[in-house]
């Protein structure tokens, strides 16, 4: 029996849980047990895991020392196209096992579920039991400077797919989740003459300048923990937005936004990038 010890994945909030998966399903295939809990990126705080999440482990930490420990690389070459054509006999298929591991490890502590759950837009959309598309625009360093990892798609696009779910669903409300304030004053600016109600949660965004991005400042070597502290929060609220609603419109080639779509494995979801399989997807370059 051995233990597979996973440490220090890559931190940004979708990126994160994706490499989570891909680790866990690594662990499933090799029968090894599953622990995960150090990461010395700063923005887990006391340099955990646990800072923000319920174990994921199928394994006590105090059972360790006895147990042959194999440790986890994240490199993506390694064994991916295994890992991605892995499917127990008990799921109909890959959306549906990536579904599952991505729901089992996706468990925020007690505290952050609280406070998911008293953000002011969470409420009014729960309390008013509100139907709405969630819209998510990812732009700055996703699509500009040396992390640059997909294409700009015109907000035009994604307001016209919001129009036809509309008229196909009935559907007027949108919640916008985007990192920049460019791309949600500009999505905000297509409403003219359109009947729709346009929410999105009250947090600070920067503008559309990818070395402005979180994830290069903290590459740069930014350190508020505080700061770092409310950008997961956002992200857990933001996250909770796209898991809620009825369908999620966005660019899947950004993590945050692929997690929620596999997690709900719901055919109703929107990827405006029409020409583009999504590059850390099930059905992706390493499958």
């Amino acid at each position: 029996m051995s233990v597979l010890i996973v440490k220090n994945l890559w931190w940004p909030f979708g990126a994160h849980l994706l490499h989570m998966k891909w680790a866990y399903i690594h662990a499933l295939i090799n029968k090894y047990d599953f622990f995960y809990k150090d990461n010395n990126y700063p923005v887990f705080i006391d340099g955990s895991i646990n800072y923000y999440y319920d174990s994921p482990n199928t394994i006590n930490e105090n059972e360790l020392k006895n147990i042959k420990h194999v440790l986890y690389s994240e490199d993506i070459n390694h064994n991916m196209s295994l890992r991605g054509h892995y499917v127990p006999n008990e799921y109909a298929n890959a959306s549906e096992f990536h579904s599952f591991v991505l729901k089992k490890l996706y468990c925020p502590k007690l505290e952050i579920i609280k406070i998911i759950n008293n953000n002011s837009l969470i409420q009014n959309l729960q309390n008013n039991n509100i139907k709405y598309i969630a819209v998510h625009i990812r732009l700055g360093d996703k699509i500009n400077g040396n992390a640059k990892e997909t294409i700009y798609i015109q907000l035009e696009n994604y307001f016209n797919k919001c129009k036809e779910v509309k008229t196909k669903y009935g559907i007027n409300t949108i919640v916008i989740c985007s990192d920049t304030s460019d791309g949600l004053e500009k999505f905000i600016s297509l409403k003219v003459d359109n009947d729709f109600k346009i929410l999105f949660n009250d947090e600070s965004r920067n503008r559309n300048i990818w070395t402005e991005s979180i994830v290069q400042k903290v590459i740069n070597g930014y350190n508020d923990k505080e700061k770092l502290y409310q950008e997961y929060l956002n992200c857990f609220v933001n996250f909770e937005l796209l898991l809620k609603s009825e369908i999620i419109i966005g660019n899947f080639d950004s993590c945050f936004c692929l997690v929620p779509v596999e997690m709900r494995n719901n055919n109703k979801d929107i990827n405006i990038n029409v020409n583009n399989i999504p590059l850390w997807g099930i059905r992706n370059k390493f499958t």
